[in-house]
């Protein structure tokens, strides 16, 4: 059994979710306008319309190096790699929350780029 506290808590949350239907409008504009972003510079992006958005790279070199690229800017992506995913999935995990802005995610997207066209120059696969 939950304790008096958690359950109260949890009636608190339930109250929030049925009250604040603009955090789950929000969050999806948030998404497509990344998806929209992201492929329009040739980005390969998974299926997802959800928070999570996972962007494909070609190898763990490209997905570490993005992922170092993007917190050197201050943005916070993890590189997902074999085992965790299947061999030849390697991916950047995008996580998107209420709290980012239409901002955050045109930063983001360009600060991709900005990477992905320094790997190019460095003679990393795009």
């Amino acid at each position: 059994a939950i304790t008096p506290a958690q359950a109260a808590a949890t009636r608190a949350a339930l109250r929030i979710v049925r009250r604040d239907q603009w955090r789950r409008e929000k969050l999806l504009a948030l998404v497509l306008r990344f998806r929209a972003l992201a492929l329009r510079h040739g980005f390969r992006l998974a299926d997802s319309h959800t928070p999570i958005q996972p962007l494909f790279c070609d190898g763990d070199a490209q997905a570490l190096a993005l992922a170092d690229a993007l917190r050197a800017e201050g943005i916070l992506v993890a590189a997902i790699r074999p085992p965790t995913v299947p061999e030849h999935g390697t991916r950047l995990r995008i996580t998107f929350s209420a709290l980012h802005a239409s901002s955050d995610v045109d930063a983001l997207v360009e600060a991709l780029c900005r990477a992905r066209d320094a790997g190019r120059d460095a003679g990393q696969r795009p």
